[in-house]
């Protein structure tokens, strides 16, 4: 699910030298989440991934090498500081707190107006148009298979967030972030059911003879 759109501030183009420009990259923006785990105070590897699959529902699936080689990245680019800290006769950890650039990139992303998700950031509208291009019995196998996968994907999302019934502030921001998954579910089931019933032209279906 592409739920987070990372975006930076570029200069330069053919709009004039210097004047800044949104860029946007569909992925998962786990730095954006990670930098606002760490606006909550000083944390490290473990700890900030085990906060990510609480806040974030489950609904993305994020790897402790994933949040590691993010954290190394924002480390690089001056928005975090590491240092090893030693607890008790454990092994040395890295413990990342935010540096006064990664408390105000973390205020301005979640202070200003959210940027629109890019038509092509999301695979699924992206294979839509070319679809038409398998013939008509892999093409119906095909989105056999995506909409039980959407069917099963979006119970496992429903019983989630029937399970969550507590009333605490990460609860409900868990339970906000489902059901905006469980929507974003429903419209591509939605659109598989379309595609599965629309029928091209026969003169440009690669099936007919």
């Amino acid at each position: 699910m592409t739920f987070l759109v990372r975006a930076e501030e570029v200069t330069g183009g053919t709009g004039g030298a210097g004047r800044a420009r949104r860029r946007e990259h569909p992925t998962v923006a786990l730095e954006r989440a990670i930098l606002a785990i760490l606006s909550e105070g000083p944390s490290h590897g473990y700890v900030i991934l085990s906060k990510l699959e609480r806040r974030l529902g489950g609904v993305c699936g994020i790897s402790y090498g994933q949040v590691y080689r993010v954290l190394g990245g924002l480390e690089r680019r001056g928005l975090i500081v590491g240092r090893s800290v030693q607890v008790a006769r454990r092994p040395t950890r890295r413990e990342f707190e935010l540096s006064d650039a990664g408390r105000a990139s973390v205020r301005r992303w979640l202070t200003e107006a959210p940027l629109p998700t890019t038509f092509l950031g999301t695979d699924f509208c992206l294979r839509l148009p070319f679809l038409w291009a398998l013939d008509g019995r892999t093409r119906d196998e095909v989105l056999g298979q995506q909409v039980r996968r959407c069917r099963e994907h979006l119970a496992m999302l429903l019983a989630r967030c029937q399970a969550s019934g507590s009333t605490d502030r990460e609860s409900v921001a868990q339970r906000l972030v489902l059901e905006a998954a469980i929507l974003h579910g429903r419209a591509d089931l939605e659109m598989l059911e379309r595609c599965r019933t629309a029928r091209p032209p026969a003169s440009d279906d690669p099936s007919s003879p």
